[in-house]
């Protein structure tokens, strides 16, 4: 069986996401998606 622990990311860590790949690609810079994982 196979076990995901994906949730949905809190608004502010995704604003924040947002706003940084803008900025990146505003320098034209080429990125992957950025994974966060949230810990206790």
């Amino acid at each position: 069986m196979t076990m995901t622990t994906h949730r949905v990311l809190p608004p502010e860590i995704c604003d924040i996401q947002a706003e940084m790949e803008e900025i990146a690609a505003s320098y034209g810079l080429d990125f992957f998606e950025t994974i966060f994982e949230m810990l206790d």
